[in-house]
């Protein structure tokens, strides 16, 4: 439970982005004409704003040798925090985990372990250079882009593909005319070939934004994890508190 705990709240922070399947609708016209510019300006049109952010999502996790359902509340305050919650079937709380600009600190409740680690740790696990910033917007579905990156688009059915390459990694992007929701997103590290591809279903409007209540996500490298992940009770920008005490804990 130690090792699926650690890596939940790895995958959860890291990678809670979206895939949503591409579309099955056989009938369906080409998108409408439009260039790569455009393209990339009306789906950053689409970023969540927000102040505050909390959350309820039931996790499945499976690495091919082991498999858990949790419950993890998630509250996050824009550029200051990130807080989770990861309680087990049983109802019990399994450790809590808080995320700053700076520190990743988690409490394993069933061991009674207090890990704390440079939040530049995450890069062992993930294959982008991630801050706070970046991992609120994974949480809540906003789109990632470099500054650097060389960008060209296409048509694949229903859906633009929007791609992305730069000198560490080549992002792939799946968009949804209209709304311009991303319908999955393929993220691959070039020097590794170590892949995260994430698929996002159930879209719904809250307070003007489009965000995706499921979400399905796979790491593939030496091994595949899968996640999913399915949310409710989505609220933004009304102020929550992030309690957070480490001092029963060895560190």
């Amino acid at each position: 439970m130690n090792k699926v705990i650690y890596a939940l709240a790895l995958c959860m922070i890291f990678w809670s982005a979206c895939k949503t399947t591409r579309s099955t609708v056989k009938d369906c016209l080409k998108p409408e004409k439009i260039e790569t510019a455009e393209l990339l300006d009306s789906t950053k049109a689409k970023q969540m704003e927000f102040a505050w952010f909390t959350g309820k999502a039931r996790v499945s996790f499976n690495d091919g040798k082991t498999s858990q359902n949790v419950t993890a509340s998630i509250r996050m305050q824009r550029d200051s925090v990130i807080w989770i919650s990861i309680t087990a079937l049983m109802g019990y709380e399994a450790a809590r985990i808080m995320v700053t600009p700076d520190t990743f600190e988690m409490l394993n409740r069933l061991d009674k372990i207090y890990i704390k680690e440079p939040l530049s740790k995450i890069n062992d696990y993930i294959p982008i250079k991630a801050d706070l910033r970046l991992l609120q917007d994974l949480i809540v579905g906003n789109y990632l882009w470099s500054t650097s990156g060389k960008l060209k688009h296409r048509y694949d059915k229903c859906l633009y593909v929007l791609k992305e390459d730069n000198s560490y990694t080549e992002n792939t992007f799946w968009i949804e005319p209209g709304r311009f929701t991303i319908a999955e997103m393929e993220t691959i590290e070039k020097s590794n070939d170590q892949k995260v591809s994430l698929i996002a279903n159930d879209y719904e409007l809250l307070n003007g934004y489009w965000f995706a209540n499921s979400r399905d996500i796979v790491f593939t490298g030496a091994s595949t994890v899968t996640i999913g992940m399915n949310f409710s009770r989505v609220k933004w920008n009304d102020p929550t508190s992030f309690p957070f005490n480490a001092d029963k804990y060895e560190d």
